[in-house]
């Protein structure tokens, strides 16, 4: 059963996160909701540290991102940077990269470089 759970909310996930790119509030809505689902599930069955968590993680911070939440969407978008280090135990891996980018998207203008620096 857990296993065809996650199976079904990561291709939810993935469903949503091509509704993310609408834009539309309710599109949103129904997003966040499912990531949120997902996001419990695979911390449940992966653990908190595991690289899928952590980018699930990072769905989660893009929608609030696009509803304006972007203090939230920082919290998470560096949670999950912490979560991608620690998965794969070091900081000069690619997906560690794309977190750091995800950073660099929703910092303040003045600590942006110093996350997209981190990318190279």
């Amino acid at each position: 059963m857990l296993t065809y759970c996650c199976v079904h909310t990561t291709a939810r996930t993935r469903y949503q996160v091509a509704l993310c790119q609408t834009g539309r509030s309710e599109d949103l809505d129904e997003a966040l909701v499912h990531h949120a689902f997902s996001l419990r599930v695979q911390e449940t069955s992966y653990g908190p540290n595991h690289y899928r968590t952590a980018i699930t993680l990072s769905n989660v911070a893009l929608v609030n991102r696009l509803q304006g939440r972007v203090e939230l969407a920082l919290e998470q978008h560096l949670d999950a940077t912490e979560r991608m280090r620690i998965a794969f135990g070091k900081e000069e891996h690619f997906r560690v990269a794309v977190c750091y980018n995800n950073v660099g998207k929703v910092s303040q203008v003045n600590d942006a470089p110093q996350f997209y620096l981190l990318t190279f």
